[in-house]
C-alpha cells in the first residue's frame, strides 16, 4: 500500500456513537477531497476502546457492523471508502488511526 500524506488531525479521530462515513470524518479533521481522490485503500486501528464497521454503506450502531477490537488492524483494499465505509465507536471517546492510500 502506497499512503497519503495527510493533516495530522486526520490521521487521529475521535468517534461517537453516531455512525459515519469515513470520508465524512476525514474531511471533518482537515483532509481535502483532493487528498482523498483515487485512494483505494485505507488501514484502520481503534485505540482505547471497540468500534464497529460497515463495507457496504449498511447502518451501523454500538451492537451492530464488524467488531473491530483496540488494538487490532484492518486493511482494507479495493473498498470506494470515501461513500461507503462507515464507523461507530461502542461506547463513544474510542480514538481511531487511519491510513489511506492505493493499492494495485
Amino acid at each position: 500500500m502506497k499512503y497519503q500524506l495527510l493533516p495530522d488531525a486526520a490521521v487521529t479521530l475521535t468517534l461517537t456513537t453516531t455512525p459515519s462515513t469515513l470520508y465524512d470524518l476525514l474531511i471533518t479533521a482537515g483532509a481535502t477531497a483532493d487528498q482523498l481522490a483515487g485512494m483505494n485503500a485505507v488501514e484502520i486501528e481503534p485505540e482505547g476502546g471497540a468500534i464497529r464497521y460497515s463495507l457496504d454503506g449498511s447502518t451501523v450502531s454500538t451492537t451492530v457492523g464488524f467488531p473491530l477490537s483496540a488494538g487490532s488492524i484492518r486493511l482494507m483494499r479495493g473498498e470506494a471508502f470515501q461513500a461507503k465505509v462507515k464507523v461507530v465507536g461502542q461506547a463513544g471517546g474510542e480514538t481511531l488511526h487511519v491510513a489511506v492510500g492505493t493499492t494495485n
